[in-house]
């Protein structure tokens, strides 16, 4: 494990989740189960991703930057888009729904936050490519 990848072993749990070896078998095993729930539900989670220590940190710095946050309060559709007319039942544009937010800037975000050293990690990032490649798509 190189040093970027032994940064991820206090954020993410690599051993359930080995996102910084996706070539190996297990971590072809992820990546499988990952295309797997997205072309079976369009959802992907992946349970206890992140180690304790990480959500902490995450949810004192949220606390500490609230008022600093964007608030949104709204019903829309799934796609933020207009209401069609009438929708067939199974299609999720005509599904109303409602949501309230908070979003706080990446930019106020501190540079040793887990999260934010996760988002900007190499290996995350050939993680949610090799999980978003549909073969069937290409």
């Amino acid at each position: 494990m190189d040093h970027r990848s032994s940064c991820l072993i206090t954020i993410v749990d690599l051993e359930r989740n080995p996102l910084h070896e996706f070539a190996s078998e297990r971590g072809a095993e992820l990546i499988e189960r990952c295309l797997g729930s997205l072309t079976e539900t369009d959802v992907c989670q992946l349970d206890g991703f992140l180690l304790p220590d990480a959500i902490d940190g995450a949810l004192a710095a949220a606390s500490r930057l609230i008022d600093q946050a964007w608030a949104g309060d709204q019903c829309h559709n799934v796609y933020f888009e207009p209401m069609p007319a009438d929708p067939p039942p199974e299609d999720s544009l005509g599904m109303m729904q409602h949501s309230a937010k908070r979003a706080i800037a990446y930019d106020l975000l501190p540079p040793d936050l887990p999260l934010r050293v996760l988002y900007a990690a190499p290996e995350m990032t050939a993680f949610v490519a090799a999980a978003l490649t549909n073969p069937a798509c290409s």
